[in-house]
């Protein structure tokens, strides 16, 4: 009898490490949505959203930074916020909820993302190098050697991915750009040195 009491059958989706591998797989907006459930799933919601809190922020950002740049980074007349479309003032609101539901230092998050950022770019260039590297040399038996098929293949296959990683170098050095005249346009960054050109 004291084994039977012992024996607490439990819902699968009442166990902790069961909800964490679950969540893992979802989208942050259906997180958001699962913090109304139980208290156990808010838990387990709200700890994913803060593990996943830089990308929650940059994505909010991203899908203006580039028109932002464009518009508002270039021109020194244009500093007035009072030019911000509604929907980038929605975006940068809700960037501002997300870090007090958390208790986030922004600053520390931006600067965060920042960094990521410039690891992807440095990532980018030296995989980029790296093939156009081997292409080159690629090339250069190919040439010595029209006749071979393998050299042809070689060489096409390595143009094709010094192609895209050509092009991949140029979006993550973008994205970058973009991201730092978005943090210099609020003040994050003060100092000229502090900011890549």
């Amino acid at each position: 009898m004291s084994e039977q009491n012992q024996l607490v059958i439990r819902h699968p989706l009442a166990i902790p490490e069961i909800l964490e591998n679950v969540f893992e797989f979802l989208p942050n907006t259906a997180l958001v949505r699962l913090t109304y459930v139980s208290k156990m799933w808010r838990l387990e919601a709200r700890h994913k959203l803060y593990q996943n809190r830089s990308e929650i922020i940059y994505k909010s950002l991203k899908w203006f930074l580039k028109d932002f740049r464009y518009y508002y980074g270039n021109s020194p007349w244009k500093r007035d916020i009072s030019y911000i479309t509604p929907s980038i003032n929605k975006s940068v609101r809700s960037v501002n909820k997300f870090r007090r539901v958390f208790g986030l230092n922004l600053r520390v998050e931006l600067f965060a993302i920042r960094n990521r950022l410039k690891e992807q770019e440095k990532t980018a260039k030296a995989k980029s190098d790296n093939v156009q590297k081997n292409f080159s040399e690629a090339y250069e038996l190919f040439c010595a050697d029209p006749e071979s098929t393998e050299k042809y293949n070689l060489f096409r296959r390595l143009e094709q991915e010094d192609s895209q990683l050509a092009e991949d170098k140029y979006n993550t050095r973008r994205d970058l750009l973009n991201f730092e005249y978005y943090l210099r346009f609020f003040g994050y960054i003060e100092d000229p040195d502090e900011f890549d050109n």
